[in-house]
């Protein structure tokens, strides 16, 4: 999926909530949630603007706490199941 579907379904649920405002957190997160799977590096650019981060220590926790997450799911993957 490229970033131009992205953005359309992210359009595509706003539309849906027709009438009702929609918190700018919200959005935010609706982004951060498209481009995560997409462009890492496109991703993490965008958090840092987006969480407006304080110091490098808490970019770097963030960094890492994504970089943990990205090895479990890999792990996940690779992990073959056992027959019963």
């Amino acid at each position: 999926m490229c970033i131009r579907d992205r953005v359309n379904r992210i359009e595509d649920d706003l539309s849906k909530q027709a009438g009702v405002e929609v918190p700018s957190a919200h959005l935010g997160e609706m982004v951060m949630n498209g481009l995560k799977p997409l462009d890492r590096v496109a991703y993490v650019r965008f958090a840092s603007v987006y969480r407006n981060f304080q110091d490098i220590e808490e970019f770097q926790l963030f960094v890492d706490d994504l970089n943990a997450r990205q090895r479990q799911e890999a792990e996940a993957r690779d992990q073959e199941e056992l027959p019963l």
